[in-house]
């Protein structure tokens, strides 16, 4: 895992569709589609071996860790992680604040489980 020095400043469109404004509750998979658009969040888990895991992370102006690049072929890229995901969890612990992440990541023992949340457009029915 890399980290970028630089702070993103760019924001998401809707407050309601930034990370911390949604329900980080449940399963290792799922979705929630906000009421008045055509927008939905979902969580994805990802069990990462020993070794690179592939990806930079930034801290966008929340102080969030947002995936920011990917290795191609790593393993981060390979397992589903795309570019923009946030990280919500890390080891069965809801965090998403970005100096945190960085300090646990190099700590904690391999295999790591992430969680990772996605904002996703769904198309209109």
């Amino acid at each position: 895992i890399k980290s970028e020095k630089r702070m993103l400043i760019s924001s998401p469109k809707k407050t309601s569709m930034h990370p911390d404004n949604v329900d980080k509750s449940s399963g290792s998979s799922h979705a929630q589609t906000s009421s008045n658009s055509n927008i939905r969040t979902e969580f994805i888990k990802i069990m990462f071996p020993e070794g690179p895991m592939g990806m930079t992370l930034t801290k966008d102006h929340k102080e969030l860790a947002l995936v920011s690049k990917l290795l191609s072929g790593g393993a981060a890229q390979a397992n589903g992680v795309k570019i923009g995901d946030f990280i919500v969890g890390v080891a069965g612990k809801s965090v998403n604040n970005y100096d945190e992440i960085m300090h646990m990541i190099p700590c904690m023992n391999r295999p790591l489980e992430i969680q990772f949340s996605r904002i996703v457009r769904v198309a209109n029915g």
